[in-house]
């Protein structure tokens, strides 16, 4: 179960069963924006063989581009260049990236496992 906030960021991209699309978003506002905040959270039941992504503004945004094309690039990024080993995001990071490195870009690859035994099998 993923319980999120929003506080400005982008909105995670998940990736289940070949398709990615990004979670929807709860009432917030930018982190130091005010000083009284309000955030809500959202819920969202990750199953087995999930796949999960949250980033930085700086691996999607590019100048004179808006936001929701940089959005699509990662969706279609994400699902092309899926893999499940390690330095997996090497190609997604090169596919989006190519050419551009203008801003910090931090990317947090959360995978769901698709066994739920535990060691030994058990």
């Amino acid at each position: 179960r993923l319980e999120w906030a929003q506080a400005g960021h982008p909105p995670p991209l998940l990736l289940r069963d070949g398709r990615a699309r990004f979670l929807d978003r709860p009432r917030g506002v930018l982190l130091g924006a005010s000083n009284r905040p309000v955030f809500e959270a959202e819920e969202c039941l990750l199953r087995p063989g999930d796949r999960l992504l949250l980033y930085t503004d700086g691996l999607v945004e590019r100048p004179g581009e808006g936001i929701d094309r940089g959005l699509e690039r990662l969706a279609e990024a994400a699902v092309t260049h899926h893999r499940d080993e390690p330095s997996s995001l090497d190609p997604l990071l090169a596919a989006m990236l190519q050419g551009e490195r203008r801003d910090d870009v931090c990317v947090l690859d959360i995978r769901v496992p698709t066994e739920t035994s535990g060691p030994g099998g058990e």
